[in-house]
């Protein structure tokens, strides 16, 4: 595979600026720092490391809907049509094989201990690792594809959904905490284009994006989905310790 580092990251950066709550046709650009100082990015069917230093890219899958990298970024998920493969990073030894329809979403837990994938049909799926036991099998009504899923510390996830819905779960009792729909009202009427795109690490706030009179603004919310703050920009991940959001900058 040869592309321009920076044709993959204006890709990245089209896929993050869009938050209409629709049907995307393909998953989410996933992007991550890898333990030998590469960037992992998963776009439109292709996963690849990249060397910012020598500009080197390596082609990994050209048929994966997404992945995701463990925590101590020796694993990796690789989702296919119908299954997960676990696969060592680098070397690419496979520890094992994960059967799911369609997952489009990927997140591990803080311990690498569980795996969660979101499907096509609104399925949240979660596996011990280690055993490779499902252990939960969540889902909404009515149905819409995963597009989003993080864990966060006090054994709360979430799972975010394409028509703009979000729910917080508690894992330990697997249940419903929180609904969430920046988008709509009570009625299922559309106010806005808005979605929740991440969790904190302490499981207490969300972060979101809404595109109010053509502008973008992200949104910093309670777990209840309150609004804490907004600032122009794109939001997109908390830091690792919750104290820093990482967003994009409005176009000027």
């Amino acid at each position: 595979m040869r592309r321009p580092l920076f044709a993959l990251l204006a890709l990245l950066l089209l896929a993050r600026s869009s938050v209409a709550p629709q049907q995307p046709e393909a998953p989410a650009v996933v992007i991550e720092w890898t333990r030998d100082d590469k960037i992992l990015l998963a776009a439109s069917g292709l996963l690849a490391t990249i060397n910012l230093a020598t500009g080197e890219e390596t082609l990994l899958d050209d048929v994966a809907l997404t992945a995701a990298l463990n925590p101590a970024g020796d694993w990796l998920a690789v989702a296919h049509a119908d299954r997960i493969v676990l696969r060592r990073y680098p070397r690419g030894g496979v520890r094992g094989v994960l059967r799911a329809s369609q997952p489009f979403a990927l997140a591990w837990s803080a311990d690498g201990a569980t795996l969660a994938a979101g499907t096509e049909k609104g399925h949240v799926l979660l596996w011990e690792v280690a055993s490779g036991e499902l252990w939960a099998d969540l889902e909404v009504a009515p149905p819409a594809r995963v597009t989003r899923l993080a864990f966060a510390g006090n054994g709360r996830l979430l799972s975010a959904f394409a028509d703009g819905r979000a729910i917080l779960w508690d894992l330990d009792n697997r249940e419903v905490l929180q609904r969430l729909d920046l988008a709509h009202d009570a009625t299922g009427r559309i106010l806005r284009e808005a979605a929740v795109v991440a969790l904190s690490p302490a499981g207490h706030h969300l972060l979101g994006t809404q595109i109010e009179q053509g502008k973008p603004e992200a949104l910093l919310l309670d777990e209840a989905g309150g609004l804490i703050w907004h600032q122009p920009g794109y939001a997109l991940e908390f830091s690792s310790d919750g104290a820093h959001v990482l967003a994009l900058a409005p176009d000027a």
